[in-house]
């Protein structure tokens, strides 16, 4: 099993919305592009990447 850390990339807020779907009973995984996948039975949310979620400083 994929744990937060691993997912994370080194964004601590991001490792936390990860654990608590986790503790939630979502699956989470990272697409080969970077973004998270969350899923719990049919429903599916996906993440994007944006320049201020990557930490540039901008917006």
């Amino acid at each position: 099993m994929t744990t937060a850390y691993e997912l994370e990339h080194g964004n601590e807020r991001l490792r936390k919305l990860i654990e608590f779907a986790l503790r939630e009973g979502w699956q989470v995984r990272r697409t080969l592009d970077g973004r998270l996948i969350f899923t719990k039975g049919s429903a599916n949310i996906y993440t994007g990447a944006t320049p201020v979620a990557q930490g540039n400083g901008h917006g």
